[in-house]
C-alpha cells in the first residue's frame, strides 16, 4: 500500500499560488490517487517520489506544473484532471520503455525529433549526459526531445551516437519537426497606441515563435524586438521602431513576470531584446509601485538614439 509523507499542511514556496484551502485540496486529491498503489509513494518539495523499478532509480514527478494547471480550472475538475495527469506519465512510461529499443535508429525517430525551450534551472538539474541542448540566453535553454504522443522526453547524447546528423543538424531538424507539427497563430493588440502581439496555444511549443523571429532578415524599420517566453502556453513581441518602447516595456513586464508566476510550464520571468541575431536580457525588478528598469549599455545607446538628445538615464523607472 501507498504511503504519502505529507503532513504540514502550510504553502510552500513553490505552490505560492494557491490559498492553503486550495493547497490541501489539491493535495488531497495527489495523495487519494497513490492511495490504490501497490508500492510506496512519497510527497515532498513539490513532487512524488517513488520506486522506479526494473532497475531503474528512484522515480520523481513534478507537482509544479499541474499544480498551475488545476488552478486555473475550476476545483470540482481537479480530481479527474489530476487522476488523467498520472495515469498519462504511467502510460508514457511504457511507451517510452518499448520505444528505447529502437531510439538509435534514425528513421525511426526523425518524425519524433523536436525542440523545446526551458528554464536554465530546469537544465541545470538534470545530470550531465542524459540532455542535448545549448544556453539561448541568460535563463533560457534549448533541449532536443522527443515528441511522443502522450510526453515529451529529452534526447539523450548516448542515443544519437549512430545517427547521421550533427547536433547543430538535429536542432535544426528539430524545430523544423516543431513548427509543422505545432502551428504558431500570432495576433495584436493596441494597447493605447502601442502595438503588442501575442501567441497563445494550448500546446507546450509557443515559445518557439523565438526561432522564427532568430531566422528573420533584419529589417531596418526595425530596431530589434522585445520578446517575452513566460510559459509554454504563451509568448508576447513588440517590434522595436520609436520610444514608445518605453510604453511597451511598461506594459510588458507585468504581463510577463505574471504569466510566468502562474503559469502552467513556466519558462522565464525575463524580458529579453532581439538584437542581431542576440537575445539580450533586458533586466528589471518589481516593487509595489515602479517597475526598475536597468538595461545594458547597447540598450540605453539605442533609446538615446531614438529620443535623439542623448538624455536617456541609465536606469529607468518605466
Amino acid at each position: 500500500m501507498s504511503t504519502i509523507n505529507f503532513q504540514d499542511s502550510r504553502v510552500p514556496e513553490w505552490a505560492g499560488f494557491f490559498s492553503k484551502e486550495e493547497f490541501v485540496m489539491f493535495m488531497g486529491y495527489v495523495s487519494d490517487y497513490f492511495k490504490g498503489s501497490d508500492v510506496s509513494y512519497a510527497i515532498a518539495e513539490g513532487a512524488v517520489s517513488g520506486p522506479g523499478g526494473n532497475g531503474r532509480s528512484s522515480e520523481k514527478m513534478g507537482l509544479i506544473n499541474l499544480a498551475q494547471f488545476c488552478r486555473l480550472q475550476p476545483i470540482e475538475e481537479w480530481g479527474a484532471m489530476i487522476s488523467n495527469h498520472f495515469d498519462g506519465i504511467r502510460k508514457a512510461a511504457s511507451f517510452e520503455k518499448e520505444f528505447s529499443g529502437k531510439a538509435h535508429d534514425f528513421a525511426c525517430v526523425r518524425d519524433l525529433i523536436g525542440v523545446r525551450l526551458y528554464p536554465e534551472e530546469y537544465v541545470s538539474a538534470i545530470k550531465t549526459g542524459l540532455a542535448m541542448g545549448k544556453l539561448m540566453a541568460e535563463g533560457l535553454y534549448a533541449l532536443l526531445v522527443f515528441d511522443f504522443p502522450d510526453s515529451i522526453v529529452n534526447i539523450r547524447p548516448e542515443q544519437s551516437i549512430q545517427w547521421p546528423l550533427s547536433t547543430e543538424e538535429l536542432f535544426g531538424l528539430g524545430i523544423r519537426n516543431t513548427r509543422k507539427k505545432y502551428p504558431l497563430n500570432l495576433f495584436e493588440q493596441d494597447f493605447d497606441g502601442i502595438p503588442i502581439s501575442f501567441v497563445v496555444e494550448n500546446h507546450f511549443y509557443a515559445p518557439n515563435i523565438l526561432f522564427n523571429f532568430l531566422e528573420e532578415k533584419p529589417d531596418p524599420e526595425y530596431k530589434g524586438m522585445l520578446i517575452g517566453l513566460p510559459n509554454r502556453h504563451a509568448a508576447l513581441m513588440h517590434r522595436i521602431t520609436d520610444m514608445k518602447v518605453l510604453q511597451a516595456i511598461h506594459r510588458m513586464i507585468p504581463a510577463i513576470y505574471g504569466m510566468n508566476k502562474e503559469g502552467p510550464g513556466s519558462v522565464s520571468d525575463k524580458l529579453y531584446w532581439l538584437h542581431e541575431g542576440e537575445v539580450i536580457v533586458l533586466p528589471y525588478t518589481l516593487d509595489a509601485e515602479n517597475i526598475h528598469f536597468d538595461p545594458p549599455e547597447n540598450f540605453i545607446a539605442l533609446l538615446r538614439e531614438l529620443e535623439g538628445d542623448g538624455g536617456c538615464p541609465r536606469a529607468v523607472a518605466v
